[in-house]
């Protein structure tokens, strides 16, 4: 019998944590996902959206339950992209939903300047190019785990997609993948 030491019992407890919380990500991001799908069917049964007679469209009651329905969608790509221009998209469709509902003056005040702070943040601050690193770290990351012909998490193959798909890493490592 082996005796761990300190820091493999560390490594082995973070491990575990990150897999619980990746774990809990996902369920929470399906929840999410039924949720608005759920809401998705009962706005298309209570509008009757599908129906000729379009004086049953109301679309001032209409628009904020699509737009709740927008930014649940947009918290669950938060959820699992984990980076800061989903966290940005977050919080514009979410203030953009707040400018739109809320019909006072101040508030459309705070709303303008809440989304041109926005627009600050992703202009000035918000690097692209830091963002992209990040990522290609952590392909390089999976790519020596595939050289050592480890086998890769569910986690790491869904990483690949999402990044692939969102097509903010070179295309590269998906010929490399493939």
């Amino acid at each position: 019998m082996t005796k761990l030491t300190f820091k493999q019992i560390t490594e082995k407890l973070n491990k575990i944590i990150l897999r619980t919380s990746t774990v809990l990500e996902w369920i929470i991001s399906l929840t999410i996902l039924l949720a608005v799908g759920i809401g998705l069917i009962d706005l298309f049964i209570e509008y009757e959206v599908f129906s000729l007679d379009f004086s049953t469209v109301k679309l001032d009651e209409m628009l904020p339950k699509f737009l709740n329905l927008v930014v649940g969608l947009e918290f669950i790509k938060m959820i699992m992209v984990h980076s800061h221009g989903a966290i940005l998209e977050v919080l514009m469709f979410a203030t953009a939903r707040q400018l739109i509902l809320d019909h006072s003056m101040e508030g459309h005040l705070l709303g303008v300047v809440a989304i041109a702070g926005l627009f600050a943040i992703w202009r000035f601050l918000y690097d692209q190019n830091e963002e992209q690193a990040h990522l290609q770290r952590l392909l390089e990351k999976i790519r020596t785990k595939e050289e050592k012909h480890e086998s890769l998490s569910v986690e790491e193959k869904e990483t690949i997609k999402i990044i692939e798909k969102a097509g903010v890493v070179g295309q590269d490592y998906s010929h490399h993948h493939r």
